[in-house]
Parts: structure tokens; sequence; C-alpha cells
């Protein structure tokens, strides 16, 4: 995912002074691209200081990215209930109930949109057209 979101932002990288994860390091061919995430405000990764680069993400934690990256970090997630189970007391509410609102997910036909889930590559996709097209017509399928 991490090489994913640097294509997005275009492969730009600058060396971040103060960037500190003690599970990146800067020897690493992916260290930039955390590097430049972290600096824009895409991810401040774990309270216990770690990045976790090798970890699967879910469905929330990748839809809070995505958004992030369009809006260079500057968005402002405003929580409300969109799902049956995204109520406006989660984290990620405001993320994800964006991007129901916008059309970009629909969730699945049982009304949910099971945030806690891994994200598969199919997924992530269709969640990336619909943010960085803005095609506002993503209501097909269950993502």
């Amino acid at each position: 995912m991490v090489t994913m979101i640097s294509v997005l932002l275009g492969g730009f990288f600058l060396h971040t002074p103060g960037f500190a994860y003690t599970d990146v390091n800067n020897n690493v061919d992916y260290f930039q691209a955390i590097a430049y995430i972290t600096k824009i405000g895409i991810t401040k990764g774990y309270s216990d200081d770690t990045f976790r680069p090798r970890h699967n993400i879910n469905r929330a934690e990748f839809m809070k990215m995505a958004i992030l990256a369009k809006f260079k970090g500057q968005f402002e997630a405003k929580p409300e209930d969109c799902f049956s189970d995204v109520k406006k007391d989660q984290w990620f509410s405001g993320y994800i109930c964006y991007a129901k609102n916008a059309n970009i997910v629909a969730g699945y036909p049982d009304g949910s949109f099971k945030p806690d889930n891994f994200i598969n590559i199919a997924e992530a996709s269709k969640m990336l057209v619909g943010i960085f097209e803005e095609q506002g017509s993503m209501s097909e399928g269950k993502y």
C-alpha cells in the first residue's frame, strides 16, 4: 500500500528531518515515501512510534489515507452515522461517510462497510479511482 500511495503522490519525495519511526530506517527503499506521507499529514504512524510497514491495513485505515492523499493532508473529517457498522463516535466515520456521500463507496448489500476487514487490491483500486477521478458514480458493486 505504501508503494501505491507514493505512486499516487507522484513519487516526488524529499528527506524529512526529524522523521522517526522505530521500525523504519532511512536505508529502506520506501523511507522517502513514508517520510513524505508523514510530513504532509496522511499518516502519523501508531502511538508506540511505529509505522508497521509490513502489516496489512484495514478498509478504514486505507480510506483515511486515500482521502488525506487527495487533499494533501488538509481534510476535516465530519463524523456521522452512514453505514450500519460506521457510527459517528468512531475515529474513521468522517472519512468513510465523506466517501459514501461523494458516491465513492456504496458499502455492502447488507448496509455495512466492514471497516475492520483488511483491504484487497481490487477494493483499494476501486476506491482510489472514485477518490481521484471524482466520478461520483461508484455505487455499483460492494466496495
